[in-house]
């Protein structure tokens, strides 16, 4: 089972794209508004749920409107909080996953970045990563529109191990390498 929190915007065959066995904790905005409070309700949720693989935090794609910085920094204290808060939990399930799902994040075959306030995540996420090397984190990245080919890899890409950062386009899984 995953456990399953979302920002308002997301798109919803997004979230049908995720395994079958995801319990929908609500949002991001409402689950994060203080520490003790988001650790609370994630010890709630663990609780409930048998043997859960971990959790997925689906971002939506980055509207014309928005303050981009601000975005970012409104995110990046969001997840902040939720991953330090479960990383304050000692007794999470063996092989617990944090699966944060971006839109326009990773740069690829020169395709320059347009989700401008989740590509900050990325640094922020490799931090915590060495902060909490308890909690296994990955980044998988959609695009702006995701197509069906996208969607139907999603699933298997977040149940995957091993990267921590991945990049679906055009039906294809990829990962971050050296050149």
């Amino acid at each position: 089972n995953w456990l399953v929190l979302t920002e308002t915007t997301v798109d919803q065959r997004v979230l049908q794209a995720l395994p079958t066995s995801a319990l929908q904790l609500g949002t991001l905005e409402s689950s994060v508004d203080n520490l003790a409070e988001t650790e609370r309700l994630l010890r709630q949720a663990l609780a409930s749920t048998v043997s859960a693989a971990g959790i997925i935090v689906c971002l939506g794609a980055d509207r014309a409107d928005d303050d981009q910085a601000e975005r970012c920094a409104i995110l990046c204290c969001r997840l902040q909080c939720l991953l330090v808060a479960l990383g304050g939990i000692i007794d999470l399930p063996q092989g617990f996953k944090v699966c944060i799902v971006t839109r326009a994040a990773i740069p690829l075959d020169g395709i320059e970045v347009t989700g401008l306030a989740r590509a900050g995540l990325a640094a922020m996420l490799r931090s915590v990563a060495l902060e909490y090397p308890g909690l296994a984190l990955q980044q998988i990245d959609l695009d702006n529109q995701p197509g069906d080919g996208d969607l139907q890899v999603l699933a298997a890409a977040v149940a995957s191990d091993g990267e921590i950062q991945l990049a679906i386009r055009d039906g294809l899984v990829r990962a971050s390498r050296l050149r």
